[in-house]
């Protein structure tokens, strides 16, 4: 047997193993841990969550909402739209050092009008402190960097949406 047939085959039973292990310790129909109003996935998903119930409805999404639980996400806040919250906060520089904590606000403002807020943060060059030096020629490549990473991380978690503070 060659050693990538034998690596397919550790791999099917593997995969037959952890198929099995699911389905005695999962059985059809089961909400526990959930609670009395049982399995938010259960319910049809939020109109709202126009992109992010692809990432987080569905028995096949499990692996990536145990992702998110593991940053302390809950059941209920993965059932609600996911709106992205960028910051480009940084130590360097004085006009981004309050964006933190101008995130928190913001942050409580979606919570409260229903949403599941994810902060992230980009890059964040300052033409003031870099004037007069080499670092100033990456201060308007740094735009194009910030635009580019947020819409990426945006797509990426198919955020239903976005506030961005810069």
């Amino acid at each position: 047997m060659s050693n990538l047939t034998s690596m397919r085959a550790r791999v099917l039973s593997a995969l037959a193993v952890t198929t099995l292990v699911a389905a005695i310790v999962t059985p059809a129909g089961a909400t526990f841990p959930f609670p009395a109003n049982g399995n938010p996935y259960d319910r049809p998903s939020d109109p709202a969550k126009r992109h992010s119930a692809a990432l987080t409805d569905g028995p096949d999404r499990a692996p990536a909402r145990a992702m998110l639980k593991g940053t302390g996400f809950t059941d209920e806040d993965l059932a609600k739209p996911l709106i992205g919250v960028a910051t480009t906060w940084i130590e360097t520089m004085p006009c981004n050092l309050n964006q933190r904590a101008l995130a928190q606000h913001v942050k409580r403002g979606i919570r409260d009008a229903g949403g599941t807020p994810m902060e992230f943060n980009t890059i964040s060059v300052s033409d003031g402190v870099s004037m007069g030096t080499d670092g100033m020629r990456a201060s308007l490549i740094s735009r194009e960097v910030i635009a580019d990473s947020i819409e990426l991380v945006a797509r990426g978690h198919l955020f239903d949406g976005l506030v961005c503070l810069v």
